[in-house]
């Protein structure tokens, strides 16, 4: 049977004179689950330190008779311990580096945005309100799915390394992002595309990044579709361009589709590539496009576009930005590029 007791010491008083007092916490003896008697500390409330000595001779009992409560440890953990641990587990499978940087970021701003500290803490409906509050200041529904996103798998893996027995998450839904279109695209037509090829080719340097570099950049990324993203992955290892039918590889960790994709690449662009590859002495494992950051894949393509006199925005408000060329350009441009030295 547990009991409470307020533990007495002895101390001088003014007088010098020893005199015996209580603490001002009570404490706990109880036998726990292995026979032991133990003694742990409660609070300067009785009520509240009885009902705590009950709750551990109650966890004692379940214990002793083979009823444990695996999770117990890992409630009391913080949750950005736990975020730690997960932020090593994405690392540990060969996530990229932003990849992961990206997913714990948002895992910790929703965590502290909700005032979670414990997993007990989390409710789903205090987080549908942190992202419905984040929507009304601007963020898109994209954006807001990819909050939720990274959340539901940080105690998806909770759940799954026996952490805790359920996702506190799982009947969230993420919203429709195509009533969300904040920029209508527009395809670039032949002609504008032609202009774009020429001038470029001769157009001066801007982003670190010359004009052939950006030549081959957009050449590139019009034949294939690959986006700004997979092209900044690129090393000259990716290409196979001796063979007669040449092609890319994209690896799985960069690629949109999440697996590795080989793509067919033509004879004259693959041509293309290899000379430019001998001109600078470049080994396998050097990026393909050493200057190209795909975060500023906009904002390298409008200034060209305005350089070469193609409206970046048409009557109808439709931009061309860099997702313009694969996702839309890429049928319409069937020309031999001639790239200048």
């Amino acid at each position: 049977m547990a009991s409470i007791f307020r533990q007495q010491y002895t101390e001088s008083d003014k007088s010098g004179k020893r005199v015996t007092k209580k603490s001002r916490n009570w404490y706990i003896d109880y036998k726990g689950n292995d026979g032991i008697r133990r003694r742990v500390k409660g609070f300067t409330d009785k009520i509240a330190t009885l009902q705590f000595a009950a709750k551990l001779e109650k966890e004692a009992e379940l214990a002793q008779a083979g009823i444990v409560d695996r999770y117990k440890e890992h409630r009391k953990r913080s949750l950005l311990a736990h975020l730690d641990e997960f932020k090593k587990s994405l690392e540990s499978k060969g996530c990229t580096l932003q990849y992961v940087n990206l997913t714990y970021n948002r895992v910790k701003s929703l965590v502290e945005g909700c005032h979670f500290i414990y997993l007990a803490d989390v409710q789903a409906s205090t987080v549908q309100g942190w992202i419905a509050e984040r929507k009304r200041d601007g963020l898109g529904l994209k954006s807001c799915n990819y909050y939720l996103g990274a959340a539901k798998a940080f105690f998806n893996w909770m759940k799954a390394d026996r952490r805790t027995d359920e996702n506190p998450l799982a009947y969230l839904k993420g919203f429709n992002p195509k009533v969300d279109i904040r920029h209508k695209r527009r395809a670039l037509d032949t002609d504008e595309l032609k202009r774009l090829i020429e001038w470029v080719a001769n157009g001066k340097k801007h982003h670190s990044m010359t004009g052939r570099e950006r030549l081959m950049l957009y050449v590139l990324a019009v034949n294939t579709g690959l986006r700004a993203r997979e092209l900044a992955s690129l090393t000259w290892d990716s290409f196979n361009l001796s063979d007669s039918e040449p092609t890319v590889r994209i690896l799985a960790a960069y690629s949109k589709h999440r697996r590795e994709d080989v793509l067919p690449l033509r004879t004259d662009l693959a041509m293309q590539f290899a000379n430019w590859q001998r001109e600078q002495n470049a080994n396998g494992r050097d990026k393909v496009f050493k200057e190209f950051k795909f975060a500023s894949a906009a904002k390298l393509l409008k200034k060209d576009l305005e350089s070469a006199g193609i409206p970046y925005k048409d009557e109808s408000n439709r931009i061309a930005d860099f997702h313009s060329l694969p996702t839309h350009s890429l049928a319409i441009l069937h020309v031999t590029v001639s790239v200048p030295r």
